[in-house]
C-alpha cells in the first residue's frame, strides 16, 4: 500500500480514482438540486432531508475534504518530480499528445477551487446576518418560481440600481454583495 503513494503510477492511480469520485460527486449533487425545478416543497424535503441525516452529511463533507487534498497532493508531487526529472526546459517544445484539457489543466483546477469555496458561502448565505440554511433553499426556490413568471409574463433579469442583487422580475434572489 505504501508503494502506492510512493511510485508515480501509485499517484497517478490516486489522482485518477479521486477526480473520478469527486466527478460523481458532482454529478449527484447536480442532480439533488435540479430538484429546484420540481417546486418549493420537493427542494425542501431535499434540504431537509440533508439536515436530518447529519450522520451522514458531515462523514461525507469529510470523505470529500479527504478526496480533494489526495488529488491536490498527487498533483503538486506528480508535477514537482516530473519537473525535477528534466530540470532543463526542452529548447523547442512539440505537443505531440498533449491536448488541450490537459495543457491547461492547472487553470481549470485552480477555477474549479475558487468556485467551491465560493459555492457554500454564496449559496447558504455566509456573511448574510441571521439566515439559515433553510432560508438558503427558500430563496433558491423563490427565485425559480420568479424565473418561470419571468418566461410567461415577458419580465426582464436585472441587477437593481445600488443594491448589489440581482432580480427576476421584482424578486431580488441572489445578493451579490
Amino acid at each position: 500500500m505504501a508503494n502506492v503513494f510512493r511510485s508515480s503510477i501509485g499517484k497517478k492511480f490516486i489522482m485518477a480514482v479521486t477526480g473520478m469520485a469527486l466527478f460523481l460527486f458532482v454529478v449527484l449533487h447536480l442532480l439533488g438540486n435540479l430538484q429546484v425545478f420540481l417546486g418549493p416543497e420537493t427542494l425542501n424535503r431535499y434540504g431537509a432531508f440533508l439536515q436530518g441525516n447529519l450522520e451522514l452529511l458531515w462523514p461525507a463533507r469529510i470523505g470529500l475534504l479527504v478526496l480533494v487534498v489526495l488529488h491536490i497532493w498527487a498533483a503538486v508531487t506528480l508535477t514537482a518530480e516530473n519537473r525535477a526529472a528534466r530540470p532543463q526546459p526542452y529548447a523547442q517544445q512539440e505537443l505531440v499528445a498533449a491536448s488541450y484539457a490537459s495543457r491547461t489543466m492547472l487553470m481549470s483546477g485552480l477555477i474549479i477551487a475558487a468556485f467551491i469555496v465560493y459555492h457554500p458561502a454564496a449559496l447558504h448565505g455566509a456573511g448574510q446576518s441571521g439566515q439559515s440554511h433553510r432560508q438558503g433553499f427558500h430563496r433558491v426556490a423563490r427565485c425559480q418560481a420568479a424565473a418561470r413568471r419571468v418566461r410567461h409574463d415577458g419580465d426582464r433579469i436585472s441587477q437593481s440600481g445600488g443594491g448589489g442583487v440581482l432580480c427576476v422580475g421584482d424578486v431580488p434572489c441572489f445578493s451579490c454583495t
